[in-house]
Formats: structure tokens, sequence, C-alpha cells
């Protein structure tokens, strides 16, 4: 076994030797089990150069994507065939500063919240698909309740379609696919979360009076924490290939809560009959009638 002894002898020669082969001053430090290596700092080392990092483009020129594993579908109108949840989402610019998602309803409507952007100051809106085609001529169609719908003047091209809205309202504890869209790294994230009484909701939120969560209002858990604010406002809330919701909240936002708020998306006529369907197979027309 090497002594100490010995290892300063050894240090000594290399020190002379590096002097004697004019060789720039650098300092030396030991990694167990290797040899002496030169410390990689500017500051003690004369020679020092950095590695050069390598330089990626600008994340809002990537293309909306999915992290691997299920890829969340939604259904189509009179089709049998579903779409891939991404492909539907869009980025909204207002006076070409992001606000917020939205969602492709069909190839010329898009579905987002009345929380992205303030349309008393009419903002220049700027529309950007998943694969980042822009589109600019976009007219403002209607506000119902929390929703805000617009129309875009050109349909996105090759496109024909219109998605499934719920066909019926989301109940307390119902176990569902949350799909969380990540700006930063423009993905979509899946977790298993259940919707959240809206009594609880209004505790854990300090809206005990129900002016922010009102009764057509939908609180999913999401647990997920975040260093900041995710304006998530206009993403979708999905349940069996059907969109039920829009964000209205972000995530996060303005801190940590642990909970997402949605607005309520049904499609009426479809609701309306599943539950005529309901009634009579409860067969309780029958019994009023006696």
């Amino acid at each position: 076994m090497t002594s100490f002894r010995d290892w300063m002898i050894l240090l000594v020669v290399m020190v002379a030797l590096q002097h004697s082969a004019g060789i720039p001053s650098v300092h030396y430090h030991r990694y167990m089990l290797s040899d002496y290596r030169p410390q990689h700092n500017n500051k003690t080392q004369k020679d020092y150069r950095p590695i050069r990092r390598p330089v990626y483009p600008e994340m809002d020129d990537a293309e909306v994507g999915r992290r691997t594993g299920s890829v969340p579908m939604v259904k189509l109108e009179n089709m049998d065939t579903k779409t891939p949840l991404y492909e539907l989402l869009v980025r909204i610019y207002a006076n070409n500063k992001y606000a917020c998602m939205g969602t492709l309803i069909t190839e010329s409507v898009v579905m987002t919240s009345v929380t992205c952007f303030d349309q008393a100051n009419a903002p220049k809106l700027t529309i950007k698909t998943s694969k980042n085609l822009i589109l600019d001529q976009i007219e403002l169609a209607s506000d119902t309740n929390m929703e805000r719908t617009l129309a875009l003047s050109k349909p996105v091209p090759k496109l024909n379609f219109t998605v499934q809205l719920c066909d019926s309202v989301l109940r307390s504890h119902t176990i569902l696919s949350l799909y969380t869209y990540i700006r930063s790294r423009r993905l979509v994230r899946t977790q298993t979360s259940n919707v959240i009484p809206l009594n609880e909701c209004r505790d854990q939120l300090g809206d005990l009076n129900g002016k922010i969560v009102t009764e057509s209002m939908i609180c999913i858990r999401n647990e997920k924490r975040t260093s900041t604010c995710q304006k998530s406002m206009g993403t979708p809330l999905i349940y069996k290939g059907q969109v039920c919701g829009v964000n209205v909240g972000g995530h996060n936002c303005p801190k940590y809560t642990g909970i997402d708020v949605y607005a309520s998306v049904v499609n009426e006529a479809e609701y309306l009959n599943a539950t005529i369907k309901k009634i009579k197979a409860s067969k309780i027309d029958e019994f009023l009638r006696k």
C-alpha cells in the first residue's frame, strides 16, 4: 500500500516535471481510486475553457406532443373514429402574447374560457394549431356561462369533424383521467383523478358562498405541484372520450390549491335524450300514470 510519504514525494516530482517542461500552472486534486487530474475551474486553472452547451430552438415553435403511454382520444360526432386530443389543442395569443389554450370543436370553431383574455380591450387574436399552423382571422362567436367560443373565418385545412360533447353531468367522486397540458414541454400529461364535491371544493378554495365555484362548475383533484402558475385555462376536461369541461382557472393559480376548476360543457340535446331514455328504462312514466 502506498504511504502518505510516497504520495507527497510523487506530487513533488510531478510539480518539478511540470515546471521543467513549461506546462502552465494547474491546480491538482485527488479523485478516489484515480490519478491526479486538473481541477476544471476558471479560478484555479489558467488555461480553463468552458464547454459550449447546445442551443435549443424556441419552444413556441415546437409541435404539441404527448408523453409515452396511453394516448388521450376524443370521439367524433357521426363517426366511429376518434382523434388524439393533442391534435385538437391550440394555443391562443392575444396581441402576440400567449394567453391560454383552446380546443378545436369543429374545423372552424375553437372553445376556450372567458378567463382567457379581456374581451373589452379587443386584443388581436392569433391561434397556433398543434402543427404550428397560424390562424389570425378570428371572431368572437359567443360566451356561454364560462365558455368562450371563437369562430375561424377560414377552417383548418384538411379537417372536417365535430367532437362529441358530454351527454351527462359528471357526478361527485367520478374517477377519470385528467389530461394536463405542460406548455414548457409541449406535452400532454395524464394522471388518474376524481371529481370533488362542490361543497368540499368551495371549502378548500375559501369560496364558501359559491361566488366563484358555481353550480355549473366541476372541481377536479390535481395534486401535481408546480413552482409557478400554469396558464392552462381553456384546456378541455375529457371523460369517456367526450369534452365535458373547460379549465377556467389554470393550475395552481395564483398559488397551490390541489384543485383544477372547470366549467361544465354539456350537449343539451344529447343530455335531454339520455335523460328521457333513463326515465323510460326506469318505467317511472308508467308509475305516474297509475
